[in-house]
This record gives structure tokens, C-alpha cells and sequence, in this order.
């Protein structure tokens, strides 16, 4: 996907400032959602290269049970079990949001906290996506969905080598030919998926 460049994939991810404060603020939303548990079970979606884990688990630290670390690349598990091996409660699987979920993969009970940023753009279609993800979720539990709601916003440029590629949409995506959803348009899918919204 990259090549051999690591360094465009940091400039894009891990060193770009406006997701780094995206992440930083995105990881304090999850400690404050943990208060005091020390049993959180968190599902991370499209982990990609880490940059939103690298925020999350020091922040979550001494409140996890288990962090599971999913994208559908297994070249960034694989990186992942490298850079996190610090961090026993964190295992990787391939997890596709186009496809059906193997529940036999994941808790009964389900996740306290699912974490997607700037992954779920990519669904072919988006309710249907969501509507996957919150049968993950337990009962009470949180999602805490990161998206682009402009062509030209710089999350979504982030990201601009792969969305201007993506033409597989079966959702109203597919009658205007637009990669990004607007706010209102998030805010339907978010709903009809079966979550109530937060801020």
C-alpha cells in the first residue's frame, strides 16, 4: 500500500499535527468514559499503522482487560504485535467492516468501547457497517466514531491517496459520487445503526 516509504506513512498518521490532536482528544474522551473500571474491553477498527493506539493505551492504562488491535491488512498486525508487545492486554485479528462479523472471534458479553477514525468512510455501505458494529457493542457501551465531514477537511486528507480511488459504494454514496458524508448524513447512518448520539 505504502511501499517501502515508513516515512510517508508517519507524515500521514503519526505525525500529522491535526490528528495528532484529533487522537489526543479522542483518548481522553475514552478515560473519561472509563472512570473507574479496570476491565474495559476495547475493539479498535481499522487500527491502520497505530497512530490512534499510540494515544489510547497509555491513556487507558490500568483500565483494560483486553484492546483488540483489528484492520484488514495483516501487515499492520504484524506491525502492531511489534510496536505494542509492551502491552499484554493487546491482541490483533483481521476485522472487515464489508464483511459479516465472526462473533465466535470476539466476547459474548461484548465491548465497553469501539473506537473507529477514519476507517468507516470506507464501508461500501455505511448504515450497514455501523449496524455490525453495534452488535459488538455491549449494552451501555460506547462507540466513539472519528470522520471527515468536508472533501477538503485535513483528516479527510489524510487520506486523499485512497478515498479519491473508492468507487464501490452501495449506499447514497453511490447516486452523487461523493467519498464523504456531511455531517447530517453521519448523524442519519449513526442513528439508523441503532446508537444514540453523544456530541
Amino acid at each position: 500500500m505504502f511501499g517501502n516509504s515508513d516515512a510517508v506513512v508517519k507524515a500521514l498518521y503519526s505525525n500529522n499535527p491535526v490528528l495528532h490532536c484529533l487522537n489526543s482528544a479522542l483518548a481522553q474522551t475514552a478515560k473519561a468514559l472509563a472512570g473507574t473500571r479496570r476491565d474495559l474491553r476495547v475493539l479498535e477498527v481499522g487500527a491502520g499503522t497505530g497512530a490512534t493506539t499510540r494515544h489510547l493505551l497509555p491513556m487507558l492504562e490500568g483500565h483494560l482487560s483486553e484492546y483488540r488491535f483489528t484492520d484488514v491488512s495483516s501487515l499492520f498486525l504484524t506491525q502492531a504485535q511489534d510496536n505494542f508487545v509492551a502491552w499484554p492486554q493487546l491482541t490483533c485479528s483481521i476485522l472487515d467492516v464489508n464483511q459479516p462479523v465472526d462473533f465466535r472471534q470476539h466476547p459474548a458479553q461484548g465491548y465497553d468501547l469501539i473506537v473507529a477514525v477514519n476507517v468507516m468512510h470506507d464501508a461500501a455501505h455505511v448504515t450497514r457497517s455501523l449496524k455490525r458494529l453495534h452488535r459488538l457493542l455491549r449494552s451501555g457501551g460506547h462507540l466513539l466514531l472519528l470522520e471527515a465531514t468536508e472533501r477538503d477537511s485535513a483528516l479527510q486528507l489524510a487520506s486523499i491517496g485512497f478515498i479519491e480511488g473508492l468507487s464501490n459504494f452501495e449506499d447514497e454514496r453511490s447516486e452523487d459520487d461523493k467519498a464523504m458524508l456531511d455531517l447530517p448524513r453521519w448523524r442519519t447512518a449513526v442513528q439508523a445503526s441503532g446508537f444514540r448520539l453523544g456530541h
